[in-house]
C-alpha cells in the first residue's frame, strides 16, 4: 500500500512538472480576410517587396509578403521563449513577376514578439496592423 501511495505520489509531482506544449499552426493561404483587404485597400504600400504582418489579437496572425522571389515551402517557426516566437521564410529564385504569398500563424498563446527571418538573415516587418 504504501508503495503505491508513493508512487501515485510521485507520479502526480512528475506531471505538475510538465510544461503544457503550444499548439500552432502555419498554413499558405490562397485569400485575406475581408477585413485585411479592405485595410490594405484604404493604405496601399509602394513598396515593390514588402512583408506586412497583421494580428486579430486573437491567436491568429496572417503575414503579407510581396516579393519576386519563389517560396516553395511553409515558412520555419520556432520559439525562443512562451512569449516570442521566430518565422523563417525561404526564398528561392528569383522570378520575372512580383508574387504574393499569404501566410496565416495560429497558436494557443499571444505572441509579445514576433521575429522574422528570410532565408536565416534577421529582416523586419515594413508594416504591422491589429484589426
Amino acid at each position: 500500500m504504501k508503495k503505491i501511495l508513493l508512487m501515485l505520489m510521485s507520479i502526480l509531482i512528475v506531471s505538475g512538472c510538465v510544461e503544457e506544449a503550444t499548439t500552432r499552426t502555419m498554413s499558405i493561404e490562397k485569400s485575406l480576410p475581408k477585413k485585411i483587404e479592405k485595410i490594405l485597400q484604404e493604405n496601399p504600400n509602394d513598396k515593390k517587396n514588402s512583408v506586412q504582418l497583421f494580428s486579430n489579437g486573437n491567436n491568429t496572425y496572417y503575414i503579407l509578403y510581396e516579393t519576386n522571389k519563389r517560396i516553395d515551402e511553409i515558412p520555419m517557426i520556432s520559439e525562443t521563449i512562451d512569449s516570442e516566437v521566430t518565422i523563417n521564410i525561404i526564398e528561392g529564385e528569383e522570378q520575372e513577376k512580383l508574387s504574393r504569398y499569404i501566410f496565416k500563424l495560429k497558436s494557443d498563446i499571444n505572441y509579445k514578439t514576433i521575429n522574422l527571418e528570410i532565408n536565416g538573415n534577421p529582416a523586419s516587418f515594413d508594416v504591422v496592423t491589429v484589426y
